[in-house]
């Protein structure tokens, strides 16, 4: 099953997300997230060239990063409750409403964050500069998070 950290409302926040392969190494591996920003960053300074315009960009870039390792760290704990949850045999299903209900409205929050972060950063950029920045989505796929 993959996880949804994006809705189709959000796609042109995608524009943030470029290639995350980071490096493997046989010690610990470096947190996508912040290999992206780098990437990020690399687009944001080739594609846009003002630079006070870049460095807003790359600033709101990093703010809806810090949202995807909120959302990611959120989705972690909510699936740790739920097989928690799992676990015991006289666990209702109010329970089980009850944590999916609280982790959908945390989630939508987050996403409603974005999108306005997004919009801002849309307003920043001429036209051509945000298709530039919106083609880069595909590579999001990459990171294993759909937009469907």
């Amino acid at each position: 099953m993959t996880r949804r950290f994006v809705r189709p409302a959000t796609a042109g926040l995608l524009v943030l997300l470029a290639v995350a392969g980071g490096c493997r190494s046989s010690k610990k591996a470096e947190d996508p997230v912040t290999v992206l920003q780098g990437k990020v960053n690399e687009e944001v300074r080739a594609v846009v060239k003002d630079p006070n315009t870049a460095a807003q960009v790359e600033a709101l870039a990093q703010q809806v990063l810090d949202l995807l390792r909120q959302m990611e760290r959120e989705d972690s704990a909510y699936r740790a409750r739920l097989d928690a949850l799992n676990a015991n045999y006289d666990a209702t299903s109010q329970q089980f409403s009850e944590i999916s209900s609280t982790h959908r409205t945390s989630h939508n929050a987050l996403l409603k964050q974005s999108v306005e972060i997004r919009d801002r950063m849309a307003g920043l950029l001429t036209d051509e500069e945000w298709k530039k920045l919106n083609d880069l989505r595909a590579d999001i796929r990459k990171l294993g998070i759909t937009t469907d």
